[in-house]
């Protein structure tokens, strides 16, 4: 019998030489941080530049691939760049920033016409918040905590959305007089960042005085 040798022909593919930054968008509000990571594909060593298409000064910190800045400004709606160097290739990726101003404080609308025993949808609003950004909105009665609500923000669609939280308040007649607040803070990662807060004081109607009242005009 004839010896058949086997030979295995092993082909590696040139493996693509890319660059990425990421996030590839960032959505932020003037005041906070942002951390850009550039990362390529092939060389150990990187050999990195950053900048932008018109050569804008970032004023930022730059540590290995990292490129940090620490306070937004509405002049970094930019487009940054980072250029990547191997061997006699060169690659670039980019990341999309885009800064809006801090919201401004909640607002608490629906507390007129509270009657005793009766329950009422009262509505606080926050206006302009960007998407990057999870929302949590608390509800105090005086120095107590009545409901917390979250707003994740599932899609991606908007660069900033409008949040609602709405609390079924069923006063009594002790609560006439008391402050009702409702309290926003903004975090993103690590950071949190209080929003603000807004109040009512609440004015409570008896059904009884409004009975009484009813008597007299009769």
């Amino acid at each position: 019998m004839q010896a058949v040798s086997l030979f295995w022909i092993l082909i590696v593919p040139t493996t693509a030489f890319r660059v990425k930054v990421s996030p590839q968008k960032a959505v932020r509000h003037v005041g906070d941080a942002l951390k850009l990571t550039c990362t390529q594909t092939v060389c150990p060593d990187d050999q990195l530049t950053w900048g932008t298409a018109t050569d804008i000064p970032l004023f930022g910190n730059l540590k290995d691939k990292e490129y940090v800045i620490n306070n937004l400004t509405l002049g970094h709606n930019i487009r940054i760049y980072c250029k990547a160097f191997c061997q006699n290739e060169k690659g670039q990726g980019s990341a999309e920033i885009k800064v809006y101003p801090f919201p401004e404080g909640p607002e608490i609308s629906g507390t007129e016409g509270l009657r005793v025993g009766e329950e009422k949808s009262i509505n606080c609003s926050l206006r302009a918040v960007a998407r990057d950004y999870k929302v949590d909105i608390e509800w105090l009665l005086g120095n107590k905590v009545l409901h917390r609500y979250t707003d994740l923000n599932k899609s991606d669609s908007e660069d900033t959305r409008n949040v609602y939280s709405v609390y079924k308040l069923n006063t009594s007649v002790q609560d006439n007089g008391e402050t009702l607040t409702c309290r926003a803070n903004l975090s993103l990662e690590s950071n949190n960042r209080l929003v603000g807060e807004s109040s009512r004081r609440l004015t409570v109607s008896c059904m009884l005085t409004v009975y009484i009242s009813q008597l007299i005009n009769y």
